[in-house]
């Protein structure tokens, strides 16, 4: 059966629930299906007193394209 017409398949452009997290579906083939991870956003007080913040690059976490997660968007 081809991937594409099973409905409880992971999709690119999937909003899934992993490890108590939103992730995004990135990317899907054969073997695995990539989610980016978002990382809290790290802030720290530069010498001078100001505060910055910086929103850390996402983590792209690779798992089956089978899995049994919770899809959120549809």
């Amino acid at each position: 059966m081809p991937m594409n017409n099973h409905p409880f398949h992971l999709r690119a452009g999937d909003v899934v629930r992993y490890e108590n997290q939103t992730c995004a579906v990135v990317r899907v083939t054969d073997c695995a299906a990539v989610l980016a991870m978002t990382k809290p956003p790290r802030e720290f007080t530069t010498r001078f007193g100001a505060k910055v913040f910086f929103q850390p690059k996402p983590v792209f976490v690779r798992i089956c394209p089978n899995s049994e997660i919770p899809i959120l968007n549809r």
